[in-house]
């Protein structure tokens, strides 16, 4: 894990990392005393990561910035949906009576 760089605020930094995120580079973010840092997670993304730290400096309020950060928040909430429903179903199974679904460790032909 690499530092990338340190942004003054959340917003800035989450604009970052979300742009990152879908460009494939994984990253993490840390508060360090009011200041945020970006960490690169994989040491082959630390060039494409400041490539775009580069562009990203340069204007950090452009469209395709804030359209990321709608992205990824749409990914996030989706995948957070689909996981609820995956777990509401195995429950409905569970509860549905099926001792299949209720006792899988114990199924005996």
């Amino acid at each position: 894990m690499r530092e990338l760089t340190t942004l003054k605020t959340l917003e800035e930094a989450q604009r970052l990392v979300a742009y990152l995120a879908l460009q494939a580079v994984e990253t993490n973010l840390e508060d360090d005393d009011g200041e945020w840092v970006v960490w690169i997670l994989r040491d082959e993304d630390r060039d494409q990561a400041r490539e775009i730290l580069a562009e990203y400096l340069k204007d950090p309020d452009a469209e395709k910035y804030e359209n990321a950060e709608r992205k990824v928040r749409s990914v996030i909430k989706e995948a957070e949906r689909l996981q609820q429903k995956d777990h509401t179903e195995r429950l409905r199974k569970r509860w549905a009576g099926s001792w299949r679904h209720s006792y899988p460790a114990t199924y005996i032909y």
